[in-house]
C-alpha cells in the first residue's frame, strides 16, 4: 500500500504544482512539508483534509492511509507487532459484522417542535431574540454551556463541539422567516470545512439531501 508521504507527492508532481506552494496553502514550513512527503513526519489530521482539498482527491483515501501510518508507527519495532495487528484485524471484522443498535443522533434529541419551552417561545406574541434562541439551541443540542463570546454574527456561527460546528440562521421576524431559507449560496459562504459536521438550524431549505451530504451539514428545522 502506498504511504501517505508517497501519495502527496505523487500529486504534487502529477498535478506539477511547487512544494512551497502546497506548504503554503496548509500553512506549513516547505521543509516539514518535504519531510511529510519522505515519510519522517506525520502530518495532522486537519492537515490532510486540507491537502485533499487542496489537490481535488476524496479525502477519505488520504485519511486512510494517514491513520494506517499512525498504527504503523505505534506497534513500530515491537515484537509482537504483527500479531496485534492481526489480532486487531481480527476485533474489528467482528465489531463490522456484527449487528449495531441504532445509536441516535444529535438530531434524534432536536424534535424542535416537541420540546419543552419550543413551542411557548414560538407562538408567544414576541419571538425569541437572536441571541436568546442560540444560546437555547445550543445548549440543547450539546448539553454545554452557551458561550456568547463564540457566537459570529457574520457566518452564523453559534458556537460548537467535539464533533459539531453549529450554525443558527434566523431573526425574530415572521416575514423573514418564510423568505429566507438555506440555500446554496448560504452554504458556500459558510467557513471552510474542518472536519467536523455542520448543523444547520433555519426555518426552511432550499437544497437536497445530497448537496448537505457533500457539505457535510445536518439540517434542523425551527418552527414558526
Amino acid at each position: 500500500m502506498e504511504t501517505l508521504g508517497a501519495a502527496i507527492k505523487k500529486l504534487r508532481e502529477e498535478q506539477n504544482i511547487p512544494l512551497r506552494k502546497v506548504a503554503a496553502y496548509i500553512d506549513i514550513d516547505q521543509a516539514i512539508l518535504s519531510k511529510i512527503e519522505h515519510g519522517t513526519r506525520r502530518p495532522k489530521r486537519e492537515q490532510v483534509i486540507e491537502l485533499a482539498k487542496y489537490f481535488k482527491v476524496d479525502e477519505k483515501t488520504l485519511l486512510i492511509k494517514w491513520l494506517a501510518g499512525k498504527i504503523l508507527e505505534e506497534v513500530d519495532g515491537d515484537e509482537y507487532a504483527v500479531d496485534a495487528l492481526q489480532a486487531a484485524s481480527q476485533m474489528l471484522k467482528r465489531i463490522v459484522e456484527e449487528p449495531k443498535e441504532d445509536k441516535p443522533s444529535i438530531l434524534d434529541y432536536l424534535k424542535l417542535g416537541e420540546l419543552p419551552g419550543m413551542e411557548k417561545m414560538f407562538h408567544s406574541n414576541k419571538l425569541p431574540s437572536y441571541i436568546e434562541l442560540a444560546r437555547y439551541l445550543f445548549k440543547t443540542a450539546t448539553g454545554k454551556k452557551f458561550d456568547e463570546d463564540q457566537l459570529d454574527t457574520q457566518t452564523n456561527f453559534i458556537g460548537e463541539d467535539k464533533e459539531y460546528e453549529l450554525y443558527l440562521f434566523y431573526m425574530p421576524n415572521q416575514e423573514w422567516l418564510k423568505n429566507n431559507a438555506l440555500t446554496l449560496n448560504m452554504i458556500n459562504r459558510l467557513p471552510d470545512y474542518k472536519g467536523k459536521k455542520r448543523l444547520i438550524f433555519a426555518s426552511l431549505k432550499y437544497v437536497d439531501d445530497e448537496t448537505c451530504v457533500k457539505h457535510h451539514i445536518e439540517f434542523a428545522k425551527i418552527p414558526y
